[in-house]
């Protein structure tokens, strides 16, 4: 579509202070300016307004919003109409962005557009500001100006761009004389209008409406009563849940809690998405919660312990906290409605995160509360007038953290008084299987702190935090917000193929993603796709080669398998793979049966395949370099490994391995290695076939665990704020 012409279309009254930002803010897109002065305007409007636009009038204001508009429209001359304010403002981004999207998107039949209008108390709404020029629109009423489409049928033509804002920017005087002539202009027209037609629900919202705003709550009860008994057919159900809400803070404040809590359980039940009643019911639990612990303390009894008071107080916490999580969840899950109905707007940004925030202070758990001030404090909505408090609170919540670390936790205390300057880092592993030799590795550079649990005040004292596989203590930590710290993930195998835990992480929060093969970061990114916001790599494995020693070996008669016992490693291919072999072969076992199924299902089939006295299966062994010099090959039937430590350790030994064909197994170690069946696998054990000890020493060295630490450390930058500083 050719990019059409637009007029921009303003009346003003003494709007100086703020008329040529507005005008400056949208003059890229507009090719005409007419701006009408109120005759009554007296200060420099009027002479600022005249800078820019290509028609100027005066006209006699009458009351009506309405008709000032509809004169200014009259004026324009482009194709399409740009209704603006004089304090109104839009961000160089959000021009260029409707400048470049607009025309690719909209049809020639489309009438009008609409955007996100945020006003200066936060409130959010859709508002129709673009229109086709000489069509038939004009504005109604006389206070709100309602969009009067005539004979136009807007529906599914109109569009609306959620993601483009316009700013309500008035002056902090201008304001207070607009809301008081606002006031003023509403009881006295609306009234008459409601008195003479009590049915009119948009007289009763918007009278209901300053009557709150004045803290006449009675009075705005009854009118947002009235509104609601003849709004049942004029309404999409949004604006009926706002006005039913509005009325249940109405009871709040009069301290009618209990009635309060009831209309929005009404809230729940005709729109569950919308958190807005989840973070005033929080409110009030937080309220039930802070006066029962006081009466508690006042009778001196003890609040500690399982005494019915205590449990009563604690389902109160838990109660609010629900509350304000739920809300948090609905807030990310469901965007704002696009609706013409103006939303508070911090109920579904920052205050669900600042009120959990504030809870989590009461009751000392200070380093959730620290993750929930930087949440709230990250959105750009977040109240001017409350940052300082929320800086100040960030840095005592800090400090309380620092204080508690040192004095609880031995262990943290002890690296938290040694680390001279180092930087920290934790590492969260569950099953303590593979970090030990990193630990090792970085310890002399780095101050390291293992723990199985993801502890949100060590989190917060470290300046890298290392999750070694994609588990529960991931989802935990990426569910805050406001990290500093560099997040790591590393993901071992299981997690692309046998859990769908990863559906469950804040990908966004994660820097870096390391994966032990090309294969497995292939069908986890796959799998997961969101995961690619983080930074990839593919670091494979370490071998601690100084932990085994290398002998020149040969063919032999026994056949080795180290690991897990359970379903998904094939271990009866074992046995059938040994009665395929001549009698003197033998097969050991070292690891641990993880299902009484397979294990019987073994015992059965090697008494079956008579088996019985060439097969033994030991416990883990102590020291693994003692147990390979027990068998002659490493053998690995598992369906699916990422990377298999055990035979790149049989391999340093010196051992052949003999390895399933399976996904990612021919890039990591080689075809000849492989086996696709039975037959396949006992001919690569028969004294005919290679066998080079050396060889197999080599492949190992490429997966020492020098070269595995040294891409590692290539990744580990520390806190994001550092790295801006640098």
């Amino acid at each position: 579509m050719k990019r059409p012409t637009i007029s921009l279309c303003m009346f003003a009254r003494n709007e100086a202070a703020t008329i040529r930002e507005a005008i400056e803010s949208v003059r890229p897109l507009c090719d005409e300016i007419v701006i009408g002065i109120d005759s009554t305007s007296s200060d420099d409007t009027e002479t600022i307004a005249a800078e820019y636009a290509d028609v100027i009038y005066t006209f006699d204001w009458n009351g009506s919003f309405s008709d000032a508009r509809n004169l200014a429209m009259s004026k324009c001359a482009k194709e399409w109409l740009l209704i603006w304010d004089a304090h109104e403002w839009m961000s160089p981004g959000h021009v260029e962005k409707l400048r470049d999207k607009m025309w690719q998107v909209i049809g020639d039949d489309c009438p009008a557009i609409g955007f996100k209008l945020l006003m200066e108390d936060g409130a959010v709404g859709m508002q129709t500001r673009l229109l086709k020029n000489k069509i038939g629109w004009k504005y109604d009423g006389k206070v709100h100006n309602q969009l009067n489409s005539g004979e136009i049928d807007p529906d599914g033509l109109s569009m609306g761009f959620r993601d483009i804002i316009i700013e309500h920017r008035p002056t902090k005087a201008n304001r207070k004389i607009r809301k008081k002539e606002r006031y003023e202009q509403i009881e006295r027209d609306m009234g008459a209008i409601l008195k003479d037609n009590p049915e009119d629900i948009r007289s009763a919202f918007y009278l209901a409406s300053i009557a709150h705003e004045q803290f006449k709550f009675k009075k705005a009860i009854r009118l947002y009563d009235n509104y609601l008994r003849f709004s049942k057919d004029a309404s999409d159900g949004v604006e009926r849940y706002l006005v039913t809400w509005q009325k249940g803070r109405c009871r709040m404040a009069l301290g009618q809690e209990e009635k309060a809590k009831k209309v929005f359980h009404d809230c729940i039940m005709m729109r569950y998405e919308i958190p807005l009643a989840y973070v005033t019911l929080g409110e009030i639990a937080v309220k039930d919660a802070v006066a029962m612990d006081e009466s508690i303390t006042d009778a001196n009894l003890e609040t500690e312990g399982d005494n019915e008071e205590n449990k009563i107080l604690q389902r109160k916490w838990g109660e609010a906290e629900d509350y304000f999580k739920r809300a948090i969840e609905l807030a990310e899950e469901n965007p704002m409605p696009d609706s013409t109905v103006f939303y508070p707007g911090a109920f579904y940004s920052w205050l669900p995160a600042w009120n959990l925030g504030k809870l989590y202070e009461m009751n000392a758990m200070y380093d959730q509360s620290l993750f929930c001030v930087l949440k709230a404090r990250k959105f750009n909505d977040f109240p001017p007038d409350l940052r300082n408090k929320a800086d100040d609170a960030i840095v005592k919540l800090r400090d309380v953290i620092r204080e508690q670390l040192t004095a609880t936790d031995k262990q943290v205390s002890k690296v938290a008084t040694v680390h001279g300057g180092k930087p920290k880092l934790v590492i969260f592993d569950s099953f303590g299987s593979f970090t030990n030799e990193i630990a090792d590795s970085l310890d002399g550079d780095y101050t390291v702190v293992v723990s199985k649990e993801f502890n949100p005040s060590l989190a917060w004292w470290a300046d890298i935090l290392w999750f070694d596989f994609c588990d529960a203590n991931i989802v935990e930590a990426t569910r805050m917000a406001g990290w500093e710290q560099q997040i790591i993930c590393r993901v071992h195998g299981f997690e692309a193929y046998d859990t769908s835990i990863a559906e469950q992480v804040n990908w966004e929060s994660v820097d870096d993603l390391i994966f032990v093969s090309e294969h497995l970061k292939n069908d986890f990114l796959s799998k997961y796709p969101k995961a690619e916001a983080a930074n990839s790599h593919v670091i494979p494995n370490g071998i601690d080669l100084s932990k085994l020693k290398y002998e020149k070996r040969s063919h032999g008669k026994t056949l080795g398998y180290a690991g897990y016992l359970k379903a998904g490693k094939n271990v009866s291919l074992m046995l059938n793979i040994l009665n395929e072999l001549p009698n003197d072969y033998d097969l050991k076992i070292a690891g641990e049966w993880q299902c009484d199924k397979e294990e019987k299902q073994f015992e059965h089939l090697t008494k079956r395949l008579g088996l019985s006295k060439r097969v033994s299966v030991e416990p883990w062994q102590d020291d693994m370099n003692i147990w390979f010099e027990s068998v002659d090959y490493l053998l690995s039937t598992s369906i699916s490994e990422s990377f298999s430590y055990v035979i790149g350790e049989a391999m340093a030994k010196g051992i052949k391995p003999v390895v399933i064909d399976r996904p990612g197994a021919e890039a990591i170690w080689g075809e000849e290695f492989l086996f696709k069946s039975v037959r396949e696998a006992a001919a690569m054990m028969m004294p005919d076939s290679h066998y080079e000890s050396k060889r197999y020493r080599k492949i190992a060295e490429r997966y020492s665990i020098e070269k595995q630490m040294e891409s590692i450390r290539g990744i580990l930058k520390g806190r994001k704020s550092d790295k801006e500083a640098a």
